[in-house]
This record gives structure tokens, sequence and C-alpha cells, in this order.
């Protein structure tokens, strides 16, 4: 599996997970396309490079702008949305509980169908597909 991490996380947690973990390739889109680059750029770059991609994201413009919606469903990752409070959590604490939540992501991402939607809440540290 390949996870990337939105630009709504710091760059740091995709370098430091990917020290951490030697079986998954982990990335920032800041690492492999800059920063900036809107996300109706992106993401099918992305699909288009490989479809074993999985999207960890903050942005909740990509469910609810129509444009970016529309280009992220074509692309068919599988995502996990991290709603709720981590909008408004330190970098430093998204850091910290997403490293613990790792293990967790990587066994649900490993077992979704391609294109599945998750949802992270950060207080009960709950995954939850979305169907």
């Amino acid at each position: 599996m390949k996870f990337v991490f939105d630009e709504n996380f710091a760059p740091n947690l995709a370098r430091a997970l990917a020290l951490l973990d030697n079986e998954h390739e982990v990335a920032s889109v800041v690492d492999k396309y800059g920063r900036g680059l809107d996300d109706i750029d992106w993401i099918p770059r992305l699909a288009d490079e490989d479809e074993n991609w999985v999207i960890l994201t903050i942005d909740k413009r990509i469910s609810r702008n129509k444009k970016i919606t529309e280009v992220w469903k074509q692309a068919g990752l599988t995502t996990f949305f991290f709603v709720g409070a981590w909008a408004h959590t330190s970098s430093w604490d998204r850091i910290v509980k997403t490293i613990g939540l790792w293990k967790n992501i990587v066994e649900k991402a490993c077992q979704a169908k391609r294109g599945s939607v998750f949802k992270v809440l950060i207080k009960s540290k709950e995954i939850v597909e979305l169907k």
C-alpha cells in the first residue's frame, strides 16, 4: 500500500511514518508535487501513477466542492477523512495522534476495497467506513 498525506498535514508526519513503516510507502503531497497544487490537479496525477495510493486528508472540500468531488470519485482512491476536531488541532498533536492510529489505519486500508471511504475521529480514535 501507498499512503499520501495532503497539504493539511505537516510533511514531517509523512516523513516520520516513512521511517517507521518499512512495509508501506508513505509520502506527503508537498514532497511529491510541491506546495499549493490544487486537489483537482494532484488527485488524478496520483491515481494515474498507481491505483494503490490511499489519501489521508483533513480537507472537507474534497467531499463538498462539486468539481473536486467529481475528480476525487473518478480517481477511485481509498480515502481517510480526518473529521471534527482534527482541523483545530496543533500540528504536533496531529502527528502524535496519527502515529498512534497508524496501525489501525493501515489494517483498514489493506482490507478495504479500492475507493473505500473512512472517517477518522480524533476524540474516540475511531475509524469508521462510510458506505
